[in-house]
């Protein structure tokens, strides 16, 4: 059964945010209940293709740097968009504020596609 761009989409979306988590999890030391720094970078398609999709992954990203803020997780962030020319949108900051406003700032490039 064939899979629509769509479905490989949200399939690639999952994998990339599932690799994050674990480099983010990797990135800890041995000892207990202690994270080390851990620099992530967020890249975004902002194609025409996610128009349908682009609200819930802001809100998914924005979920995901909460919780690791929740967890004391030393994190620094970058935002970077693809899909169209690349564009860095936010460079690496440990400054929650600036990150959910860069994921504000996404919306996609072009036309919706079905």
């Amino acid at each position: 059964m064939a899979r629509s761009r769509r479905g490989e989409t949200r399939t690639a979306m999952a994998l990339v945010l599932a690799a994050v988590c674990v480099v983010a999890l990797g990135a800890a030391p041995a000892r207990a209940n202690t994270i080390g720094k851990t620099d992530l970078v967020f890249i975004i398609d902002a194609s025409s293709s996610m128009g349908g999709e682009i609200a819930a992954v802001k809100s998914g990203l924005s979920a995901f740097a909460n919780g690791l803020s929740t967890a004391n997780i030393d994190a620094q962030y970058a935002v970077v968009l693809f899909g169209g020319a690349p564009e860095l949108v936010l460079d690496f900051t440990s400054d929650e504020t600036a990150l959910t406003a860069a994921f504000g700032q996404i919306s996609v490039s072009g036309p919706e596609q079905p």
